[in-house]
């Protein structure tokens, strides 16, 4: 019969892991049969650089530490080697982490998971580890608001030409170029597909129609706030037409490419 000693410990080892089961926001149980230590060893370091936390544990202790956390459920996959990963910030990674790993090691098996508290199927493990993570998804966020900027950009691009020469239109568009690589590596970084556009949707962006209507949207926008939209877009012209023909040749001894480009060399 085992002492009191180590049936404290045992105890403790339960608490604990119903203490994690409470606090964490997602979990995974896995049948990791057949796994060599040196497999074992790069998932354990997969897990941890997701902020996993990854525990061989018996198929008792789980069943004792989920009555306490009050979880059903986990009871008929309660059989052979199992582990139990939590994680506590990021509810899709033990299901990332686990079955990326579980496709290339065929006797390394899913069997349950739980979120918030709730078992969840095998199945809808591998369904969460399909969803994109949070930098991928504000990735593309950023990608499908940066087509409109664009159209706006050249709009205004198109505005600075006709009214501040070259010289106040180079900078402006070198400077929005640098910013649109810099954008452009962060998306890459974080798993977007970045493509240049095409010499058509450039011009299309540019555009008469593009242009007048952005202008056209502007002077509602005003109006919609209650001022004189039409007014204030010709004082903004007349200012700008005003100061392009005055300083036109200070702004070109002043501006320097170097200074302002920022050029990936993937772009």
């Amino acid at each position: 019969m085992p002492s009191a000693k180590i049936l404290e410990q045992k105890k403790q080892l339960v608490a604990d892991l119903a203490e994690k089961m409470k606090a964490a926001k997602s979990g995974v149980i896995v049948d990791y049969c057949g796994i060599t230590v040196e497999k074992d060893t790069a998932l354990r370091a997969e897990l941890r650089k997701a902020g996993v936390d990854y525990t061989v544990v018996k198929n008792t202790y789980i069943k004792k530490a989920a009555d306490i956390a009050g979880i059903s459920g986990f009871e008929p996959y309660l059989e052979g080697m199992t582990a139990f990963a939590f994680s506590n910030e990021d509810p899709l990674a033990p299901a990332k982490v686990l079955c990326k790993f579980a496709e290339a090691n065929e006797t390394f098996k899913v069997k349950v998971g739980m979120m918030d508290g709730a078992v969840i199927e095998a199945s809808e493990v591998e369904a969460l580890a399909k969803i994109p993570s949070k930098e991928v998804l504000i990735g593309k966020v950023l990608g499908s608001i940066q087509g409109p900027l664009y159209g706006l950009a050249y709009a205004l691009q198109a505005i600075i030409d006709k009214y501040c020469g070259n010289y106040a239109g180079d900078m402006a568009g070198y400077y929005w170029d640098s910013c649109n690589y810099w954008v452009a590596d962060k998306m890459r970084d974080n798993g977007v597909e970045v493509y240049k556009p095409s010499e058509e949707l450039l011009a299309f962006a540019t555009s008469d129609e593009i242009v007048n209507g952005i202008h056209q949207w502007y002077i509602g926008y005003l109006n919609e706030m209650g001022l004189d939209g039409q007014a204030i877009y010709d004082k903004c012209m007349e200012i700008v037409a005003a100061n392009a023909e005055a300083h036109a040749d200070d702004w070109a001894a002043e501006f320097h490419y170097s200074d302002w480009t920022y050029t990936p060399d993937n772009y």
